[in-house]
């Protein structure tokens, strides 16, 4: 069986495939991504062009 060790706190214990650990919840704060610059969305652009450009070679050979 194997078992891993999770740490939560200052408490540590071994779970087995079939055991539950509890592992406290983060104190997260929800907040917005900046957006991507304009060279980023270009850059983007161009990549998901060149994957067309490449799924159309391969439809074409097959």
């Amino acid at each position: 069986m194997i078992s891993e060790l999770f740490e939560t706190g200052s408490e540590r214990r071994n779970a087995c495939d079939n055991e539950s650990v509890k592992i406290r919840r983060a104190e997260l704060a929800l907040c917005a991504s900046p957006l991507p610059s304009r060279e980023q969305l270009e850059v983007f652009q161009e990549l998901m062009e060149h994957q067309r450009e490449l799924e159309r070679e391969q439809e074409n050979e097959e």
